[in-house]
C-alpha cells in the first residue's frame, strides 16, 4: 500500500527560557488528519496553517484510491485499509498521534485505535459514521453492484454534487475530489461502511477506546438526530460547530480550528 502525504511541521510553542527544543514538539505531538470516503487530504487545507493550530505538526495522507495516491489493483476493505495505515505508521516510526478523522476517516481512526493503540494518543472523530442515517452517498453506492455503480451511478452522482456545489463550498471540494477517486474503491468501502454503520455499535465502541475520545459535529446540516442521540447516550464528549454541515472544517474553519485546539490542548503532554 502507498499513501501520498502532505506534512506540515508545528511551530515551537512559547518557552520560558525563550527557546523551544525538540522535547516541546514531541510533547505537543502530531495530528494525523484522515479524510472521508471519496475525499482527499486537500479538504483540510483551510485549517492546516491556521494560527490556532500552529503548534502541532500535521500529517495529511491521501488514502489509496483517493486524491494523489495511486488506484490499487484491488480495492481494499476497511480492515485491510486500517492494516495498511498501521504498516505505514510503523515504517515511519509514528507514535502518540492524535487522530482527526472525518466521516469514513472517523471510522478508520476508531478501528485503528482498537487494533493498534500504540500509535494513538487521542481520537477526534469529526462527523464520523455512527448509524445508518449517516450513509448518504455510501448508501447509494452500496445498494448497487460494483458494475452497476461504476457504469451507471458514478457520473450522475458526481453531476448532482457539482450542481449542489454551486452554492456549497464543501460540496465543491467534494466534487473535485470525486474526480480523483477510484469508483471501485468508493464502492467497496461503501459496502463495508454501510454494514458497520447499520450495526448500531459504533458509538459504544468509540466510547470504549483506551484513549481520550472527542466528537465534533456540524449543525444544522451535519449529524442526524439518531446518531447524535447515540453519541450522547454513550457519554462521548461532543462539540457542535454552528452553523455548519458535514464538513465543519470547511464551513467554519475558524470555529473548527479553535475547537480542535481547545480539545488537543487539554491532552496530557507526552
Amino acid at each position: 500500500m502507498f499513501v501520498r502525504e502532505h506534512r506540515v511541521d508545528g511551530a515551537p510553542p512559547p518557552h520560558p527560557a525563550g527557546a523551544a527544543g525538540p522535547e516541546d514538539r514531541r510533547a505537543l505531538g502530531t495530528l494525523l488528519l484522515i479524510h472521508g470516503l471519496g475525499s482527499w487530504g486537500q479538504c483540510f487545507d483551510r485549517i492546516l496553517d491556521h494560527p490556532d493550530l500552529a503548534s502541532w505538526g500535521k500529517l495529511v495522507p491521501d488514502l489509496p484510491g483517493h486524491g494523489r495516491s495511486p488506484w490499487p489493483p484491488t480495492p481494499a476493505s476497511l480492515t485491510a485499509l486500517v492494516e495498511g495505515i498501521a504498516r505505514w505508521l510503523d515504517d515511519r516510526d509514528e507514535t502518540a498521534l492524535t487522530l482527526v478523522g472525518h466521516s469514513l476517516g472517523g471510522v478508520l481512526a476508531q478501528i485503528l485505535t482498537e487494533r493498534f493503540p500504540e500509535h494513538v494518543r487521542a481520537v477526534v472523530d469529526v462527523e464520523g459514521n455512527i448509524s445508518s442515517v449517516d450513509c448518504f452517498f455510501s448508501g447509494r453506492a452500496a445498494a448497487l453492484s460494483p458494475i452497476e455503480f461504476c457504469e451507471s451511478e458514478v457520473e450522475p452522482m458526481i453531476d448532482e454534487i457539482y450542481r449542489a456545489g454551486l452554492e456549497d463550498e464543501a460540496l465543491r471540494d467534494y466534487h473535485a475530489s470525486l474526480r480523483m477517486c477510484d469508483p471501485r474503491t468508493f464502492h467497496a468501502l461503501s459496502v463495508d461502511l454501510v454494514s458497520l454503520s447499520g450495526s448500531g455499535t459504533l458509538a459504544a465502541r468509540l466510547a470504549a477506546l483506551p484513549v481520550p475520545v472527542f466528537y465534533i459535529a456540524g449543525s444544522p446540516g451535519g449529524i442526524g438526530h439518531r446518531s447524535l442521540a447515540l453519541i450522547q447516550a454513550a457519554g462521548l464528549d461532543c462539540t457542535i460547530i454552528e452553523p455548519a454541515g458535514h464538513a465543519p472544517f470547511i464551513d467554519q474553519p475558524d470555529r473548527f480550528a479553535r475547537a480542535l485546539a481547545g480539545i488537543v490542548g487539554r491532552l496530557p503532554a507526552g
